[in-house]
């Protein structure tokens, strides 16, 4: 028989609960939400190209070297135009600029939304939705390949691609 005294489990602190780890949990919300919502703003005061590519370039970026020297969109090419049409509530031009984008945006609201779950409750919602990185840069690579086709397909198709 056991000569230690017996504790209750209860009164015991996890050590993934202490208040230190708490507090790093809500700055990881904090800066999650930040982020997200940093993004959603730039998209939202951009104005979405008609043509569904170009509108990252009012941000003083260059224009897409492989559309320019080929004719032919780059695997990322309509993403922010698509991430803006969304925001602006141009939900049919942001899925012909690039389906994926449509991803992209209900994962920055998916991750605001989480971000201010851990910020104001301590949550830990970002960790367990984040889960094995490799996965989500598979899940990532896989979705600009597939708008990428998607683009090229539907391009091809209607005579908008090449661009001459």
């Amino acid at each position: 028989m056991s000569t230690e005294p017996k504790t209750n489990p209860a009164n015991k602190r996890s050590a993934s609960s202490g208040p230190g780890l708490k507090l790093k949990r809500r700055l990881r919300g904090v800066a999650v939400l930040a982020g997200c919502v940093a993004v959603l703003v730039i998209a939202r005061g951009l104005s979405p190209n008609k043509w569904g590519y170009g509108t990252h370039r009012q941000m003083g970026l260059p224009a897409c070297s492989m559309l320019v020297q080929t004719g032919w969109p780059c695997p990322t090419c309509g993403l922010t135009t698509s991430v803006s049409a969304i925001a602006d509530g141009k939900l049919l031009l942001g899925v012909r600029a690039n389906v994926f984008g449509l991803v992209i945006f209900v994962a920055l609201i998916t991750g605001a939304i989480s971000g201010a779950l851990e910020a104001v409750l301590g949550w830990d919602v970002l960790a367990k939705a984040a889960g094995p990185g490799v996965w989500w840069f598979l899940i990532a690579a896989v979705g600009v390949l597939v708008g990428w086709a998607v683009n090229l397909t539907v391009g091809f198709l209607t005579g908008e691609l090449p661009i001459h």
